[in-house]
């Protein structure tokens, strides 16, 4: 967890999160898309190689600074190149209404890294184990590269073009903050029961907390496959079907959340041994806390069309922000449970004030929370 935190990090830092326009540039039909999935590709890239000739150089030092085994520090800019890759993918292949296409990708990569992993953890040396999964991650992403470029390589024109880095910067820049605060936001809780509580207590949290994010599979997929409607209905000002498919759409998604939570003392005593089966009353609060971030795409993509992304970026530094308040108050006092209701509290924060700027300040048409409530 700590080694994909770093990659996570690494990779958005190094390349100034350059490539999350790739989906958003699709919608401009300037005619050169192709054009500006090559300079994506060639920015990260280059921007990438230079971070590993600097990681190796200074390896001992980095070693010192990040405590974790050198050796991994080879892996993470590899790991991060072939994340961001396959991110410019998905972007690519969901803007042009493909999603065999990402999901194929997704299942050949979910079941080659776990095959992989159980094979090289299996013959690593108990002490060195880790390396097995890094090893095994590290073959699957070279496999996922492989298939990815051979994918792309009727969406990729080399020539590189300044006004594309300028709409990289001035789209993914303003975008660092949202992407590193939502991803601290997701562990946070957990980290902090686990330094607060012990590890134990942690642990049966995180066992509650990946159940409920089963939901979520659900929503990004129906979601994210609607996007590009989504971007028709806004230039075609087409708001009424807009707020129909929403409606339908959310009406799936809570369906999928009730179910979920229906069925979650089933699902926790089949996948978890009866030590962690305490932890499982937590998980209709988390479930309803994942079903709120879920549908928050409907407002924050206002943000997105508006190419407004620093609004996005303020507003989840202000949920991360009173996460890690409440938490620091509430998980000494409340227990492991206070990380399910710190979470609720930030993600409705967030979920408002993404409402509140796409209709006041961005002042554009978003569908009423009346009608999301019922």
């Amino acid at each position: 967890n700590i080694f994909s935190t770093y990659a996570v990090i690494g990779g958005t830092i190094i390349t100034l999160n350059s490539h999350v326009g790739v989906g958003r540039y699709y919608f401009e039909k300037d005619g050169d898309y192709k054009s500006y999935v090559g300079t994506t590709l060639m920015v990260a890239v280059g921007m990438l190689l230079l971070a590993f000739g600097f990681l190796t150089w200074f390896v001992n030092p980095i070693y010192e600074l990040l405590e974790i085994p050198p050796q991994t520090i080879y892996f993470i800019v590899p790991i991060a190149l072939a994340s961001i890759v396959q991110s410019v993918h998905l972007q690519v292949f969901r803007a042009i209404r493909k999603p065999k296409m990402v999901r194929s990708l997704k299942i050949i990569t979910g079941y080659l890294g776990f095959t992989l992993s159980v094979a090289l953890v299996y013959f690593h040396p108990i002490e060195d184990r880790y390396m097995g999964q890094l090893w095994a991650g590290l073959i699957m992403m070279i496999v996922a590269l492989f298939m990815v470029f051979y994918r792309l390589k009727d969406h990729i024109k080399i020539n590189f073009r300044w006004e594309h880095i300028r709409y990289m910067v001035s789209f993914g820049v303003p975008l660092m903050p949202a992407y590193l605060s939502g991803f601290i936001l997701a562990q946070f809780d957990r980290v902090m029961i686990g330094s607060y509580l012990g590890a134990g207590e942690a642990g049966q949290y995180s066992f509650a907390y990946n159940i409920s994010t089963l939901m979520t599979m659900v929503a990004s997929a129906l979601l994210y496959s609607w996007t590009p409607k989504y971007f028709e209905y806004m230039k075609d000002e087409n708001y009424k079907q807009r707020d129909k498919d929403i409606l339908k759409l959310l009406s799936i998604i809570s369906v999928s959340a009730c179910g979920l939570i229906l069925f979650s003392d089933w699902i926790g005593y089949i996948l978890g041994s009866k030590s962690f089966h305490k932890s499982l009353y937590l998980i209709p609060l988390i479930v309803l806390g994942q079903y709120i971030l879920a549908i928050n795409p409907i407002y924050r993509w206002h943000i997105s069309f508006a190419k407004k992304t620093i609004y996005t970026s303020g507003i989840v530094l202000l949920g991360g922000g009173i996460n890690i308040w409440l938490n620091s108050l509430l998980i000494p006092r409340l227990g492991a449970a206070a990380g399910a209701y710190t979470t609720v509290i930030s993600y409705i924060v967030i979920f408002l004030l993404t409402y509140l700027v796409s209709k006041y300040f961005i002042k554009l048409h978003v569908t009423s929370l009346l009608k999301i409530g019922a």
